[in-house]
């Protein structure tokens, strides 16, 4: 009788590995995409931030006012 050891076998480990990378295919370039979109969107925000910022240390202090979003 032959004794057998309890596991996966090469079939099962290679479709779970097949799976695996057909995931990353799907969600890679979604990820890509949208940290591009992203980072489109936070770089005026940011311009915006350090344009105020200069202005606020470019004015007497007396001179200063509240800049609104």
């Amino acid at each position: 009788m032959i004794r057998r050891v309890p596991g996966f076998t090469l079939i099962e480990l290679l479709t779970a590995v097949a799976i695996i990378a057909v995931l990353a295919v799907i969600l890679i370039p979604s990820y890509l995409g949208a940290t591009a979109t992203g980072d489109k969107r936070v770089a005026p925000d940011q311009r915006r931030g350090a344009g105020a910022g200069t202005g606020h240390h470019s004015q007497p202090a007396r001179h200063r006012r509240v800049l609104c979003g």
